[in-house]
């Protein structure tokens, strides 16, 4: 009798180990299941998110590299021009260096791409309740951190402009018309933002009317 009531109370034990593990295993996978699904739930949030943060980033790199290249190779208006006066001083030709800007316009796109390919990898944080109910728990609750990457290509042109500035006078200004076409990826779902900036290079305000004439240094050379 004793015996079988110590094997009935091994067996009791035995078998709420058993459920115990069991539910303990059931438990872990509703919570992984529960979890991939928010990610998945917060992936086009996220990538929303990353747009914003991405333009951003986008135009400070655009204009840090501008501005490195421009610092660092210690170029000026006279680095990319030349200009041609009468005796008494006013500009009748200008003459763009396409040479030199052909050069600054690689450094800029190569800078670009240098601080691009350091900064693709992005850490959004979307809040519990943005997945849940946007309307109604926007912004409350935990975050959940979603990575996300980027991937782009750049494209960059230069512009050569003299307008007049008012009386006897012209601004000449030397731009570069720089294009990016970003692709941030998130949990197999992709974002495609595209950020377009205007950087001046240089410019220069000279007293005289608009120039008659206006070159590409190379093509003239050529002639």
């Amino acid at each position: 009798m004793n015996l079988r009531r110590a094997f009935s109370r091994r067996f009791r034990k035995k078998t709420y180990r058993k459920a115990a593990v069991i539910l303990v295993l059931v438990l872990c996978v509703i919570f992984i299941c529960c979890a991939v699904r928010l990610y998945d739930l917060a992936a086009p949030i996220a990538l929303e998110n990353a747009k914003t943060v991405a333009q951003g980033k986008i135009e400070t790199i655009i204009a840090e590299s501008v501005s490195n290249v421009i610092s660092g190779g210690n170029y000026d208006y006279s680095s990319f021009t030349l200009i041609n006066r009468d005796k008494d001083g006013t500009v009748n030709s200008v003459f763009v260096n396409s040479v030199n800007l052909a050069k600054v316009k690689a450094e800029i796109v190569k800078e670009i791409n240098a601080s691009l390919s350091r900064n693709n990898a992005m850490k959004i944080d979307v809040p519990l309740g943005d997945v849940i109910s946007p309307r109604y728990l926007s912004g409350r609750g935990f975050d959940i951190s979603v990575n996300t990457v980027m991937y782009s290509s750049v494209k960059a042109e230069t512009t050569s402009g003299v307008i007049s500035a008012g009386i006897n006078q012209t601004l000449h200004t030397i731009s570069v018309d720089i294009e990016i076409q970003i692709f941030v990826y998130c949990r197999g779902q992709r974002n495609d933002i595209k950020v377009n900036s205007t950087q001046i290079l240089a410019q220069s305000l000279n007293v005289g009317a608009v120039p008659d004439a206006f070159f590409d240094a190379s093509e003239a050379a050529e002639e």
